[in-house]
């Protein structure tokens, strides 16, 4: 049998001193020759209970009883040993006694004085205002999740432990739902080693803001919501205003707010205090200590905007593809402005009612093209700064707005940019952006690039004019950033915005002002030469952007089959062409892998042409066939099927079973055959296999219970083990069998076995110790499924 290590820290408190008793030894047992026997005792001389003994090979070992006294028995007469003495509770440290020859004739005597650990901690008095003490108050140091107590009846409270380090800390004091008219607070104090420093804390009273809510001069029926300035944070406190009009919102905490007043009524308008929409424009309260803020809220009554909706063919669309937009509003904004729909039941097809609209600012209508159409606004604009704004009087109804939505227009694609590296600091007009899919509304395109790393420029994209559907104008703000001394060094990725919907879109580069770009253009056909639409085309480069991936640029084919990038940054390509659903995929030239493929080497001013494809028909990806014995550890097959192509956006294989999802490496070997490598838990299992298609939605195709996995491995545990009471340990055991985990046994009392996972080579069980009653040594017994058992040792409240 072999034994278990696990090292744990020792958790305080667990196993605390026995009073003494009369019995010296357990009733019948009588000290020996080949044994050593003797009492412990702390540094004040009181016997110590529940402390492991042992010799140092662990041949024998025993647990101390009430009155401090051990006995190890079997040992051969003139052996040389070392025994150590070592507490669980964390209060005491372990104690040694050196070489001890066991004597054949009498039981050798080793006594023990446990010295105590230093303790260091916290303690203090918590009062509120007045001075009176606080009863009941969380204290918690919060950088050691768990150790926290609570203040007495006097308000006083204690944290201490021998683990503590040095240094400064958050004390955190909650008052909570003890008293809720108090703030809590974060305190920083001082940790010395050996000593409890005193603290004392008083608590504020909570700030509020007292809000009195009327409509039409009576008390409104509406819903205030405190939210935090910082970084919109979110509401920190709501609540209903009461029959009289009136509701206080507790603050907690020091900051800047601003108030949203929510109608739950159509009569009345929601509102951000004073009186508008936007929460850009809300008045900001800063709060401090325990004031009270009293705001005073007249809610206007609203107005509504009515008309119909049609789609392109003439067809009535539905009262949800409307919106009501605040003239001047970010299209981020657009949700957070609160409006509603009031559709009348004798109401004719696609009509709408967009009411709950507030009086103060002048409304845009927008259409919702949900895929049957593009967005517009009002009358046919596709930007709310084209589109004609209507003002609303309070309580005032406007009708007869009707908006047509056009045809659905193909998703625009950015490729390039005439200058291809930017410099901090400046700012560039006459930007040429190339792509396909562009609206000739300027206004309708918003272009943003992603600057939250810090080490990134801010940049700003404006556009100016559009060309044609492929080329847009653009300027071009670089503010100054930390974009580094070296050329070609970094990058910012783009997104695309065409009537607030977003697209995805190449990098721009920063670093070196030289105008260095160049086009590459081709042609998609089938098999019988016949134009592929829609089909991707990526060039991915041969060197690495500042995220640590190639430098990659897309493009899509027209209706003609033809793509083109333009502005491409010379260098090294290889081309990959992503096919569509009916046609499989393929590199540059008729290459089923990348590192077949051949490249293509643009040079600056290179307009390079004839990067052709032509695409060979595929059928459905289908995964049958699996071998069907491996070994856990080692775990290499392939998986048989047909269609597979290596570029539909990569394979993901997974073995399932009741214990979870175990995901597989999967290499595309050829059109019938996938090579899988790495591991999975013992049994007979169904295999996923999953990948992208190129409308983005994910497939799937199930190999069902078509591998089976054995355990090959040899051992047992991984580990000695010891595991404290009160908490849980994990060990690992290896094998030597398919093991069957729902007899995985625990003898004894006060042990239980947790949970089951899978690790690399083995299984992993989770054992609970649930008292000091399981203190002591247990058998674990792992059956497997041929019915043979392995057994360890789990030694119950021992530190290391």
């Amino acid at each position: 049998m072999k034994r278990l290590v696990v090292l744990a820290l020792a958790i305080a408190g667990l196993v605390g001193v026995v009073p003494a008793t009369s019995s010296a030894l357990p009733p019948g047992v009588v000290p020996g020759p080949n044994s050593i026997t003797g009492t412990v005792t702390d540094d004040l001389g009181q016997p110590v209970g529940g402390v492991f003994v042992s010799e140092s090979s662990f041949t024998a070992s025993a647990y101390t009883e009430a009155d401090g006294t051990y006995l190890l028995t079997g040992f051969a007469a003139g052996s040389e040993v070392t025994v150590t003495a070592s507490d669980g509770s964390g209060r005491f440290r372990e104690a040694s006694s050196g070489p001890v020859v066991a004597s054949g004739l009498e039981a050798v005597v080793v006594d023990f004085v446990l010295q105590p650990y230093p303790t260091s901690g916290v303690t203090g008095l918590v009062t509120d205002a007045t001075g009176a003490p606080v009863d009941g108050v969380s204290v918690q140091l919060l950088e050691f999740f768990g150790l926290g107590t609570t203040t007495g009846p006097d308000g006083r409270f204690t944290i201490a432990s021998p683990f503590l380090p040095e240094g400064t800390f958050t004390l955190y004091v909650d008052p909570g739902f003890v008293r809720p008219d108090l703030r809590p607070v974060n305190v920083p104090v001082t940790i010395v080693a050996g000593t409890t420093v005193d603290t004392s804390v008083q608590l504020d009273q909570v700030a509020m803001f007292d809000l009195v809510v009327t409509s039409g001069g009576a008390p409104a029926d509406a819903r205030v919501s405190v939210w935090s300035a910082a970084n919109f944070g979110g509401v920190v406190s709501s609540a209903t205003v009461g029959p009289d009009g009136t509701v206080s919102l507790p603050i907690l905490y020091d900051g800047d707010y601003y108030l949203e007043i929510s109608s739950l009524t159509a009569e009345f308008a929601s509102e951000f205090f004073p009186d508008t929409v936007l929460r850009s424009d809300a008045q900001r309260f800063t709060i401090t200590g325990g004031q009270h803020v009293a705001v005073n809220v007249e809610l206007e009554v609203s107005a509504s905007i009515s008309g119909t909706i049609t789609l392109p063919d003439g067809s009535p669309g539905d009262f949800t593809m409307v919106g009501a937009v605040p003239v001047g509003l970010p299209e981020s904004q657009f949700f957070d402005v609160p409006t509603c729909n009031r559709p009348l039941p004798d109401d004719p097809a696609g009509t709408f009612r967009k009411s709950c609209l507030h009086p103060s600012v002048d409304w845009v209508i927008k259409g919702f093209g949900l895929d049957q159409a593009d967005n517009g606004y009002y009358p046919d604009s596709q930007s709310a700064a084209n589109a004609t704004p209507i003002a609303v009087d309070p309580g005032q109804e406007v009708t007869g707005i009707d908006l047509q939505l056009r045809p659905k227009s193909p998703n625009p694609t950015i490729t390039g940019f005439s200058q291809q590296y930017f410099v901090t600091g400046t700012t560039t007009a006459g930007v040429r952006i190339f792509g396909t899919g562009f609206p000739a509304d300027p206004n309708a395109i918003g272009i943003e690039a992603d600057s939250s790393n810090f080490f990134f420029p801010a940049v700003d994209i404006t556009v100016t004019s559009v060309i044609s559907p492929t080329e847009l104008i653009a300027t071009i703000a670089v503010q100054p950033g930390d974009v580094g001394a070296v050329p070609i060094q970094k990058a910012l990725s783009m997104t695309t915005s065409i009537g607030g919907n977003f697209y995805g879109g190449p990098n721009l580069l920063f670093g070196d002002p030289a105008t260095q770009v160049a086009s590459i253009s081709g042609r998609v056909t089938d098999s019988r030469g016949r134009p592929v639409a829609n089909a991707g085309v990526v060039l991915l480069g041969s060197t690495l952007d500042v995220f640590g991936n190639l430098v990659q640029i897309t493009a899509t084919t027209g209706n003609d089959g033809r793509w083109s990038a333009q502005g491409v940054t010379p260098g090294t390509y290889t081309v990959r062409f992503d096919g569509t659903e009916t046609l499989s995929g393929q590199y540059w030239r008729q290459k089923s892998r990348a590192a077949e493929a051949t490249m293509v080497t643009l040079r600056n001013g290179d307009a390079r042409t004839g990067i052709n494809a032509s695409l060979e028909r595929r059928g459905p990806v289908k995964v049958h066939r699996a071998a069907s014995r491996y070994q856990t550890a080692n775990l290499s097959f392939d998986l048989v099927g047909e269609g597979l192509s290596p570029i539909q956006g990569g394979f993901r294989v997974s073995v399932v079973t009741p214990f979870g999802l175990f995901p597989l490496q999967a290499e595309y070997v050829s059109p019938t055959r996938l090579h899988v490598t790495g591991f999975a838990f013992t049994g007979t299992w169904d295999v996923v296999t999953e990948w992208t298609g190129n409308d983005g939605l994910t497939k799937s195709t199930t190999c069902v219970q078509c591998i089976t996995v054995y355990d090959e491995l040899g051992g047992v545990f991984a580990y000695e083990n010891f595991v404290y009471p009160g908490t849980t340990t994990t060990v690992v055991y290896f094998g030597n069998g398919l093991v069957d985990i729902t007899k995985v046994a625990v003898g004894g009392t006060g042990v239980s076995v947790q949970s089951f996972a899978p690790t690399d080579g083995g299984l992993a069980v989770t054992f609970v110790a649930k008292s000091s009653a399981a203190l002591g040594p247990r058998t674990v017994t792992i059956t497997r499924i041929d019915g043979s058992t392995t057994t360890a040792e789990l030694v119950v409240g021992v530190p290391f």
